[in-house]
């Protein structure tokens, strides 16, 4: 996943890391806090509709593609898991690339 994620991003923060790890840290975080999935999840949403223009159609593709990489990792796909994937891609086509 971070494969992806790092060569997006190009700041660093104070101690020099890769801003693109904050990525991989918020996930750490919200599963060790049992963050409610659906809490996340339209969290993320509102920051893409409210911040549209840091997402490229590059982003967006990649965007996609660690979250089918994180539903598979967890052996299946569910149905909440499918609905997930199908209001980010709403999401994605409704905010301009």
């Amino acid at each position: 996943m971070l494969k992806d994620l790092v060569p997006l991003e190009n700041s660093t923060d104070e101690f020099g890391t890769d801003s693109a790890f904050y990525v991989e840290m918020e996930f750490d975080f919200l599963n060790e806090n049992f963050y409610d999935p659906d809490v996340a999840f339209n969290s993320f949403i509102s920051y893409v509709e409210n911040h549209y223009t840091a997402f490229d159609s590059h982003v967006k593709e990649v965007v996609i593609n660690v979250a089918e990489t994180l539903i598979k990792s967890f052996h299946e796909t569910n149905i909440q898991d499918h609905n997930y994937l199908i209001k980010l891609r709403e999401t994605f086509k409704q905010t301009p690339a």
